[in-house]
């Protein structure tokens, strides 16, 4: 994030594939504050993902979600990105997208 600026997150989509008939999960988090113990919020954002579609050839299933959301990020801010499944065998491939806009803070 430029420093001087808070971002204005408007929606979040996601598309995660994963080995056929495992399960995922998949959030993103930040934390506002100076990192003490006890200082600041944490934010945590779930996303349920919906089944889209096995592909046989390559014996994964893909799953996608989008959420409207309105969230205000600023500057100095890390955002995290996470997913994660239930077994270790095969690749988890998560995408995430974020739509909004920049505006000055005052």
């Amino acid at each position: 994030m430029p420093v001087g600026k808070r971002l204005v997150i408007e929606n979040v989509s996601v598309f995660a594939r994963v080995p056929h008939s495992q399960q995922v999960l998949v959030w993103f988090q930040f934390y506002i504050g100076d990192g003490s113990i006890g200082d600041g919020t944490f934010f945590r954002q779930d996303f349920p993902l919906t089944f889209q579609i096995y592909e046989g050839s390559l014996y994964r299933d893909a799953f996608v979600a989008s959420q409207q959301i309105r969230l205000y990020v600023d500057s100095g801010t890390r955002i995290q990105f996470f997913g994660l499944r239930k077994w270790t065998g095969g690749t988890l491939e998560v995408d995430f997208s974020i739509s909004g806009f920049l505006v000055d803070l005052p």
